[in-house]
C-alpha cells in the first residue's frame, strides 16, 4: 500500500462553520476514490488515503483537481518509533541525489524529539548510512532532494514532496451557479475559479443551428468533460436560440444586435436559476477585452437579471486567462476553430457605449417577451427533468 497525505489549507482558518467545510471536502474526496481500493482516514488538517501501489499515482492526480485540497504527498508509512522511521527514511533516500535536507513536522508533542532536533537526527543517519558517497552533504538551501516526516500519533509519514493542488474552499460551500459556457477560452477558466471559491456550477450554452455546427457543440461539450474532472456531477443545457437571432438580425440596429442577444442569455438563465436555486451567474467576461465587455455594456446585461452576474476573470488579461487554461487543461480544446452563437451573429460595429433608452428602443422592435417561452432545450436527450435538481 501507498499512502496519499491530503493537506487543508484555507479551510483551517474557520471558525465555527469549519465542520462544514471539511464535511463537504470529505464528500468530494471519496467521490475520486470511487473504484479504487483505497481507505480514508480523516485527521485535523489532513485526510490519509492508503491505496493499492499500483493505483497511487493516479488517484494521485485525480486528487490534485479537487478544490479544497492544499497540497499532497505520496508517502511511505511507519510505525512512529525512531527505528522505525530510521529503517524507512534509509529506504526512500536517493543516493543519486547526495545534496539533501531533512524536514520534520511533530504533530504527536508526546514524541520525545522536537522536530528540529529530528531532522538533525535523522540527516546524521543517512550521512552514517551513505559513508564515502561522492559529494554527500547536507544543505538547507541548494538541496537536491528533501526527505519529508511527519510525525502523528500512531503513525508517521514520509516523502520527499508536497505538490500544490487546487486550493480555495471545497465545492458545495460557496452556493450553486449557472456558467455561461460559450466555445472560448475565458468561460471555462472562469467556471474553475468559482469552483475553487467553493461554487457548485451547472454549464448553459447558447447555439444556432444549423449557423452554428454540431462540431461546436461537441466542442463545448469536451470543455464540460474536462470541467468534471475537477467535479463529475455538472450538468449542461444546450438552448437553441436561432429564430430569436434571425429576428433580432432582421428587425434591429446591426450596432445593437450583440447586446440585444445577450440580454435575452441573461434572462433565460436567470429563469433557470430561479427554477434550479442557483444563487448566481458566472461568466468569463474581462473589462475592455471586446466590445461587448466594456462597462456600459457589462451594465446594460446585469440590468435584465434577477441573480447576481460575477465575473472571476474580471481584471485579468488575456494572456494571464490563457494560462490558466493551459494550466486547467481547457486551452488546447477552447482553440478548436468552431464558431459560437455570438460570433456568428456579431455585428461590423459593435455599439461599445450603449444608452438605457437606445437599447429598449431596439428591444421593442422584437417580442422579446415571447422568446423567454420559445427558446427551449436543442437536443431531446438533454431535455432534462428540471424538478430533479431542486
Amino acid at each position: 500500500m501507498k499512502s496519499l497525505v491530503l493537506r487543508y489549507g484555507e479551510i483551517n482558518l474557520k471558525g465555527n462553520n469549519r465542520k462544514f467545510f471539511e464535511r463537504s471536502l470529505i464528500s468530494s474526496i471519496k467521490k475520486k476514490t470511487k473504484g479504487y481500493n483505497c481507505r480514508v482516514q480523516t485527521l485535523r488538517n489532513r485526510s490519509i488515503i492508503e491505496v493499492d501501489i499500483d493505483q497511487a499515482d493516479e488517484l494521485f492526480e485525480k486528487l490534485l483537481k479537487v478544490p479544497g485540497i492544499e497540497n499532497i504527498s505520496l508517502a511511505d508509512k511507519c510505525e512512529s518509533n525512531y527505528d522505525s522511521i530510521k529503517e524507512k527514511v534509509l529506504e526512500v533516500f536517493d543516493t543519486s541525489k547526495p545534496v539533501f535536507r531533512v524536514s520534520t513536522k511533530r504533530s504527536d508533542k508526546n514524541f520525545s524529539y522536537t522536530s528540529q532536533e529530528f531532522s538533525k537526527l535523522m540527516g546524521g543517519e543517512i550521512l552514517k548510512a551513505n559513508d564515502g558517497l561522492k559529494n554527500m552533504c547536507v544543505s538547507m538551501k541548494n538541496y537536491e532532494q528533501e526527505i519529508g516526516i511527519e510525525i502523528l500519533k500512531n503513525q508517521t509519514y514520509i516523502f520527499h514532496k508536497k505538490t500544490q493542488a487546487m486550493g480555495g474552499l471545497p465545492i458545495g460551500t460557496g452556493g450553486k451557479a449557472l456558467v455561461l459556457l460559450s466555445g472560448g477560452i475565458d468561460s471555462p477558466v472562469s467556471a474553475i475559479e468559482a469552483m475553487k471559491r467553493g461554487v457548485k456550477v451547472n454549464c448553459v450554452h447558447f447555439s444556432t443551428p444549423p449557423y452554428t455546427t454540431k462540431e461546436s457543440i461537441n466542442k463545448v461539450k469536451s470543455l464540460v468533460e474536462v470541467l468534471k474532472e475537477y467535479d463529475e456531477d455538472i450538468k449542461f443545457y444546450n438552448f437553441n436560440i436561432t429564430d430569436m437571432q434571425l429576428e433580432i438580425k432582421e428587425k434591429c440596429d446591426d450596432r445593437y444586435t450583440l447586446l440585444l442577444m445577450r440580454r435575452m442569455m441573461y434572462r433565460k438563465t436567470s429563469l433557470l436559476c430561479k427554477k434550479l436555486r442557483c444563487k448566481m451567474i458566472i461568466t468569463g467576461e474581462s473589462i475592455g477585452q471586446v466590445a461587448s465587455q466594456t462597462i456600459e455594456s457589462i451594465t446594460m446585461t446585469n440590468m435584465v437579471s434577477d441573480v447576481p452576474v460575477i465575473r472571476p476573470l474580471i481584471t485579468f488579461n488575456k494572456q494571464e486567462i490563457i494560462t490558466l487554461a493551459k494550466k486547467y487543461g481547457t486551452y488546447d480544446i477552447s482553440i478548436i476553430p468552431f464558431e459560437d452563437a455570438c460570433t456568428v451573429f456579431a455585428p461590423k460595429r459593435p455599439e461599445t457605449k450603449p444608452e438605457l433608452k437606445d437599447v429598449l428602443i431596439q428591444e421593442e422592435k422584437f417580442d422579446y417577451k415571447k422568446y423567454l417561452d420559445l427558446i427551449k432545450l436543442e437536443e431531446e436527450k438533454e431535455k432534462i427533468n428540471i424538478e430533479e435538481f431542486i
